[in-house]
């Protein structure tokens, strides 16, 4: 049997989780559980939501090992997100970095999210 490793590697940082997927609900938080070869790092809950007349933006909140992040007006069928990887913290002594991108599709009734986890070499 053949087994084939890869490692994508990107800036001095590796690619340890990248994904794109559909959410259940538009509007339901999203919940990233990490763990780094059996230490826990923490919970990263991600909330949309949508404020008239406030630019888009995400703000962050740590609070009892957990990160919270709110996604303000993340609702562009076209996408919004960061424009680079934000820092969240640290794993084994490496820096760890978020890239987020969000979309709405078929008249908001779906919302299409991406991310991409990053580990300092």
């Amino acid at each position: 049997m053949f087994i084939m490793e890869i490692t994508v590697e990107n800036a001095g940082y590796e690619i340890i989780a990248s994904a794109a997927f559909l959410m259940e609900n538009p509007q339901s938080e999203l919940l990233l559980h990490i763990t780094d070869e059996g230490s826990h790092f923490g919970d990263i809950t991600v909330h949309f939501t949508d404020i008239p007349d406030q630019k888009d933006e995400i703000k962050a909140d740590f609070l009892n090992g957990s990160l919270t992040l709110t996604c303000i007006n993340f609702n562009n069928a076209l996408g919004t997100g960061t424009s680079v990887p934000f820092e969240i913290g640290s794993i084994s002594g490496k820096k760890l970095k978020l890239h987020l991108w969000s979309y709405f599709l078929g008249n908001r009734s779906v919302r299409k999210v991406e991310y991409t986890l990053y580990k300092e070499k």
